[in-house]
């Protein structure tokens, strides 16, 4: 299982690096102080960055998507789940681009997201069984689709979360505190 952190500085990303366990970071705006340093900060690593599009309409997010794809080949676009944000998906997904979706609550609208060109889905049901089921529509249907449990319930452990054959967990920065009982510092 991999991990996409949703930080709050740039030291939270470095000691995730530190431990060897980041492989991806998302953040939700890009106009807030710290986003922008976080972004400046990304821009020099080949980590993903997924940057969250906050148009609702195709030609609006296509238009976004461009602009922030032009400051730095590592960032992926993360869209809305909407039929909106599925067009937008397709027509990226055509040319090359990766794109996530996000708002997935079930495996079927993670099957529709994965159809049309999802590279990543954030899946936020908190049922393990759903996800598990979703994991398995993925491999089964052999999609090219990566699924992110995005809806980390404390009720279950990592190990519990792995096992439904999810690829990545977003977790935040109070994960480091939680599992290891002490404040993360870099």
């Amino acid at each position: 299982m991999k991990f996409i952190l949703c930080p709050s500085t740039v030291d939270e990303i470095k000691l995730f690096l530190q431990l060897g366990i980041l492989h991806g970071v998302y953040i939700s705006e890009i106009e807030n102080k710290e986003s922008s340093e976080i972004l400046k900060y990304m821009q020099h690593t080949n980590i993903p960055l997924f940057i969250q599009i906050k148009e609702k309409y195709e030609n609006d997010i296509l238009c976004a998507s461009r602009k922030i794809l032009t400051l730095s080949p590592n960032i992926i676009p993360t869209l809305k789940f909407s039929i909106e944000s599925l067009k937008a998906c397709n027509t990226m997904s055509k040319g090359q681009v990766n794109v996530s979706i996000n708002g997935i609550v079930n495996s079927s609208q993670m099957l529709v997201a994965a159809g049309a060109g999802a590279s990543l889905i954030f899946m936020a049901s908190k049922n393990i069984n759903e996800i598990a089921n979703g994991s398995q529509i993925l491999k089964i249907h052999e999609l090219d689709c990566s699924l992110t449990i995005s809806s980390l319930n404390s009720e279950y452990n990592l190990s519990t979360i792995a096992l439904t054959g999810a690829d990545y967990v977003l977790v935040d920065s109070n994960f480091i505190e939680e599992f290891f009982g002490q404040k993360a510092e870099a």
